[in-house]
């Protein structure tokens, strides 16, 4: 993922500041880990500070 798609993304959550149209999003990239599938990447809202899988857009807790 590259740096247009990351700051293009919205925040999933739907209590989240960022989902308004007029709030500019704050994702950035928190961590990855290891599946069976490949390595996937976790993204954080600095608005709500709650992480999501970046590939299908889900929470995860």
């Amino acid at each position: 993922m590259n740096l247009s798609e990351l700051r293009a993304r919205r925040c999933p959550f739907f209590d989240c500041p960022s989902t308004i149209a007029d709030v500019q999003p704050r994702i950035v990239r928190h961590a990855t880990f290891k599946t069976r599938r490949g390595s996937r990447l976790r993204m954080l809202c600095k608005h709500c500070q709650r992480s999501f899988v970046a590939t299908y857009s889900t929470a995860r807790a």
